[in-house]
């Protein structure tokens, strides 16, 4: 019996396949080094994440992302995404149970040229079975368990992906509805604009008329009225481009609901939403390990880890053992007959090295793909902080751009007040005053725009690290 049994287990060692050596590449380990320096002071701050943009304290911006993610059709997509992986796991755990099936049969035997004529006397013979079918594979070496995880791990990569899709969302709606916010700014700075100029192109129009004025000063004004004119019909042009592209974001041709959001905001400041917006002194590692395409491709590299795992258990023989209860014959007659029913139990084998080219093969493949996501992640870890140090340079650039367009507003600023007391008292005239007052408003709106290139930059820093910050209580 010893003999029998040493010669079996040796006869199983030789038929397992040779496991081949994979190189698995290293990730990026030494994150903590990696330092993200801006020149801001430093805060003592909480970062958020999750509903990120509720720390920004906007009812209307609150209101429009929401209505965004519970209606946009590509997040729809990707919650089915995370549906689907959950019943990949469930399919995956199936895999373990007892598979049980109903079986069924029918024989036909010709008996014209058979001794079975002579028994029958029938031309052909019909034999009849029905009964259950159930088989078990072992799991001897973690196969099904580590396919198993492998599922678990590529959901948790769906749902990076589904956190990726929301974020990216999130910063869109954002981005949209600063603009927005600027653009009404910009309206009502172009239509007082217009108003001056139409006063001044009256008052030259008289002064023509009585010889105090030149027809080219005139000329000049309705020139500059042109002018504000394309810009005012440009800023329509922006506001309807900003209404369609949240409408699609929206999941709609058009949007009532959208629409009255914005209604909502034509008194907003814009500048005072954007200094809500705290930049720290420094970006923690592990935030940018938590990004949501980081999370994604270290997912993946768990999946198939789990995957290599479960291919291993290829190279080893496997064990089942199916199981038959059927009844032979189907007359009413038999099927209380103990005679009438068979059983069978017939364990397998399933040896290795007779499919040990393609086992390899497979196995090799696998662990190539895993460096693949290896290296991706590095990549993404690395473009992570390439971003973020770019998205700090843009802000750092922009705030000092915003510095100086702040030291020129309050020029003008101080000039307009002096030309209006200069009016007031009479040493000037309402032509000066009214001249600086219009030049004040385009100082103003350069102003305005290097604000709103001030926010862009804060909004990308947002979409760069994944969340906001907000001072601790």
């Amino acid at each position: 019996m010893k003999k029998v049994a040493l010669c079996l287990g040796a006869f199983l060692l030789v038929a397992c396949a040779n496991i081949p050596n994979l190189e698995k590449n290293e990730k990026i380990s030494n994150i903590s080094n990696i330092s993200i320096k801006n020149s801001s002071q430093d805060f003592d701050l909480t970062f958020h994440s999750e509903k990120w943009w509720l720390v920004l304290n906007d009812s209307s911006l609150n209101h429009l992302i929401e209505l965004v993610l519970k209606n946009n059709k590509s997040l729809q997509i990707a919650k089915l995404n995370i549906k689907k992986s959950e019943e990949a796991i469930n399919l995956s755990k199936s895999s373990k149970n007892l598979d049980i099936s109903f079986r069924s049969g029918l024989t036909r035997i010709e008996t014209r040229e058979n001794p079975l004529k002579n028994l029958t006397g029938k031309d052909n013979y019909s034999l009849y079975n029905i009964g259950l079918q159930t088989s078990y594979e072992f799991d001897l070496f973690d196969k099904f368990d580590n396919s198993i995880k492998e599922k678990e791990y590529q959901k948790i990569a769906v749902d990076a992906s589904s956190k990726l899709a929301e974020l990216t969302l999130e910063y869109q709606t954002f981005k949209l509805y600063a603009y927005y916010l600027y653009l009404n700014e910009e309206r009502s700075n172009l239509e007082d604009r217009k108003a001056l100029l139409e006063k001044l192109y009256s008052m030259e129009k008289i002064g023509v008329e009585i010889g105090k004025s030149l027809e080219d000063n005139v000329l000049v004004i309705k020139e500059m009225l042109v002018g504000v004119n394309i810009l005012l019909n440009k800023n329509e042009e922006n506001i309807n481009l900003v209404k369609n592209n949240l409408y699609l974001l929206v999941g709609t041709t058009s949007s009532i609901e959208v629409d009255n959001i914005l209604n909502n905001t034509k008194n907003k400041d814009f500048k005072k939403l954007s200094s809500k917006i705290i930049i720290p002194s420094s970006v923690q590692s592990d935030i940018i390990i938590n990004r949501p395409n980081v999370q994604y491709y270290l997912a993946l590299i768990e999946a198939q880890d789990s995957k290599i795992k479960s291919l291993k258990a290829n190279f080893y023989p496997s064990f089942s053992i199916t199981g038959l209860l059927s009844y032979k014959s189907l007359k009413l007659s038999d099927l209380i007959s103990p005679k009438n029913l068979v059983g069978i139990i017939s364990p397998s084998i399933h040896l290795p090295i007779l499919d040990s080219g393609r086992i390899k093969s497979t196995y090799k493949i696998a662990g190539i793909d895993y460096n693949i996501f290896v290296e991706e992640y590095n990549n993404e870890i690395l473009n992570s902080y390439k971003d973020i140090n770019e998205k700090l340079i843009q802000y750092n650039s922009a705030k000092n751009i915003n510095i100086e367009s702040e030291k020129l507003l309050k020029i003008r600023d101080e000039q307009l007040t002096r030309s209006k007391k200069r009016f007031e008292i009479g040493l000037g005239t309402e032509k000066a005053y009214i001249t600086e007052k219009y030049n004040y408003l385009a100082t103003k709106l350069e102003d305005s725009q290097n604000n709103l290139m001030l926010f862009n930059t804060k909004i990308d820093f947002l979409n760069s690290i994944g969340g906001a910050y907000s001072p601790k209580n």
